[in-house]
């Protein structure tokens, strides 16, 4: 014979469904590893997409822009290398990371394809080298004059200098992998239960960020799950006709009053305050890391 439900059991059914829906959907305040780097690589390019366009490389003065390169160092510490060409391949600017800018450099590159690529398309090119063991991201711009090619401003980025200045900001373990070569590892030993996704960093093709499965929100709601579950199992009403669980009525068999709707849940609404106890502590976990992640951020962006 089926068992009876009433509408105090339906309500409590759904009261169940709501905790644990919003226990699966509980919005997370903090980006993943995986989209504070990327932001982290666009804001740095954003920032050199508008060096490029700095009148002062329309002049032909060295100083200021040594000055101008110098304060781009030190704003952004994994950039290692700033360089102004001219329209005939010659260097006449170039501020290396810990070494003082010489005034006057005059140095051929006319051959190189972070200079080449652009003086033939007159677009931006992003590249990728490696130099005695180190991996850089290259960017070079046009420069305009007078709606004609006057040049190229270029960039090298140190990648692990940019996920070394990422983790000191984060206690959660990843590892990023160049290829299959392993590039920059953050307390990372988890070699066997691991998701793997792609980064975006212009001018590299292949590079991708592993991070720990499962994720600490997708643990918690399958525990909840599985624990509500199997207690509501163990305190469901068995077959009774539907006269015989009114409250207050007396069975035939006993005399006695069959217990309030309360009295029968409690086991229940015990639960109910323990999911929405975990929801709690679990969205106060949320927003922490939330904070830490605009700490971040403004670290990130703030001058060395």
């Amino acid at each position: 014979m089926p068992r009876a439900e009433g509408p105090g059991s339906a309500r409590l059914q759904g009261m169940l469904g709501v905790a644990l829906f919003l226990c699966l959907t509980a919005p997370c305040f903090s980006e993943s590893i995986q989209e504070t780097a990327d932001n982290y690589f666009a804001v740095l390019k954003k920032d050199f997409d508008r060096l490029a366009l700095n009148r002062a490389l329309r002049n032909p003065r060295t100083s200021p822009v040594n000055r101008m390169f110098v304060t781009s160092l030190k704003k952004h510490q994994p950039l290692a290398y700033l360089a102004r060409v001219n329209a005939r391949g010659m260097v006449i600017n170039e501020v290396i990371r810990g070494e003082v800018p010489q005034k006057k450099v005059k140095r051929k590159v006319g051959d190189v394809e972070w200079y080449t690529a652009v003086a033939k398309s007159k677009k931006a090119f992003c590249g990728f080298a490696e130099d005695n063991g180190r991996y850089y991201v290259i960017w070079s711009e046009p420069i305009v004059v007078k709606k004609r090619f006057g040049g190229v401003i270029a960039a090298k980025v140190d990648i692990w200098d940019c996920f070394h200045k990422l983790s000191n900001e984060t206690m959660e373990p990843f590892l990023v992998r160049i290829g299959q070569k392993s590039l920059y590892s953050n307390k990372w030993k988890n070699e066997s239960a691991f998701v793997e996704e792609p980064l975006n960093v212009p001018g590299v093709e292949k590079i991708s960020l592993l991070t720990e499965r499962p994720s600490p929100a997708a643990h918690v709601a399958e525990t909840l799950a599985a624990s509500v579950q199997r207690d509501t199992s163990a305190v469901a009403p068995g077959p009774a006709p539907v006269s015989a669980v009114q409250p207050g009525a007396a069975t035939p068999s006993s005399g006695k009053k069959v217990p309030s709707g309360f009295a029968k849940h409690r086991i229940v609404f015990v639960i109910i305050g323990i999911v929405v106890a975990l929801i709690f502590i679990f969205l106060l976990f949320q927003f922490y890391v939330w904070l830490n992640h605009k700490f971040l951020m403004r670290s990130i962006n703030k001058p060395d």
